[in-house]
């Protein structure tokens, strides 16, 4: 998955988070024009999804929000996303015509773009197109029971088998890092850092998406985050190079191990 977003030719899914906002994001009046964004990019591939799904039932649609460790910064973080998702479904209602404006121009540059790098031979659907399924997803989002706080004091059971068109966002910590598969996730807000690769990768819960919606997919995250996604795809070729080295050379992990560099950004590549 590293190399699909963030190799040598990557798919276009890097939405920059500034590191004012990142500091910010988990205080009471951090900034929040990055994750404001990022939502209304959930909403636009949500109902991008529906547009062009042949399934009987509804896909799953997901976002994620993960930016701390500590469950006191999850509840500042889940009130902010609350109270945002709130504000974007009143204007939508409401009709605003500068926020109509502000999502068409959104889904004609950014959502245009990629889905023409991913189909270049196939018709990128208008606006238009996706306003009924884009009206549905936001009239009928339940901001008390969609947005969902994830951490070690929740008892939620995330199951896509009871429920295989889960639409949700997600804000939590360590439980959605690692352990929980999160099938349709569309976009996600990740600005937690860490100085241990193997902790790393398994924050990028996106690696896995590479099928017929990668277009839709976005991931928002800090430069800082993006160049240290890099190193572990840098990390991953060094090793699958050295393992093809040692075999060449008829060694075993115990009598030679596989050497790797250290990169800036990342420390260390496990836990003592």
């Amino acid at each position: 998955g590293t190399s699909a977003f963030f190799g040598s030719d990557p798919y276009k899914v890097f939405e920059e988070v500034s590191v004012p906002e990142a500091r910010a994001i988990n205080d009471d009046r951090g900034a929040s024009t990055a994750a404001k964004r990022a939502l209304l990019d959930y909403f636009l591939s949500s109902a991008a999804l529906l547009q062009r799904s042949t399934q009987e039932s509804l896909p799953p649609r997901v976002m994620l929000f993960h930016t701390a460790h500590t469950k006191d910064k999850h509840r500042i973080l889940f009130n902010t996303v609350s109270n945002l998702v709130k504000e974007i479904r009143r204007k939508w209602i409401r009709k605003d015509p500068e926020f109509i404006d502000a999502m068409r121009k959104r889904w004609e540059t950014s959502f245009a773009a990629s889905f023409t790098e991913r189909y270049p031979n196939d018709s990128f659907p208008s606006f238009n197109n996706i306003i009924p399924f884009l009206d549905s997803e936001l009239r009928t989002f339940n901001t008390k029971s969609e947005i969902l706080l994830i951490n070690s004091d929740s008892d939620i059971k995330i199951d896509f088998d009871s429920d295989p068109s889960l639409r949700a966002i997600f804000v939590g910590g360590n439980k959605l890092s690692r352990g929980i598969t999160l099938e349709g996730l569309l976009t996600s807000y990740y600005t937690r850092n860490t100085l241990a690769g193997d902790t790393l990768l398994q924050m990028g819960r996106w690696f896995g998406y590479r099928g017929d919606f990668v277009d839709l997919i976005r991931v928002y995250t800090t430069t800082g985050l993006y160049s240290d996604f890099s190193d572990l795809n840098q990390f991953e070729i060094e090793l699958r190079e050295e393992i093809a080295y040692l075999k060449k050379l008829g060694k075993k992990p115990e009598e030679l191990p596989p050497s790797l560099s250290i990169h800036p950004g990342v420390k260390k590549f496990t836990a003592a």
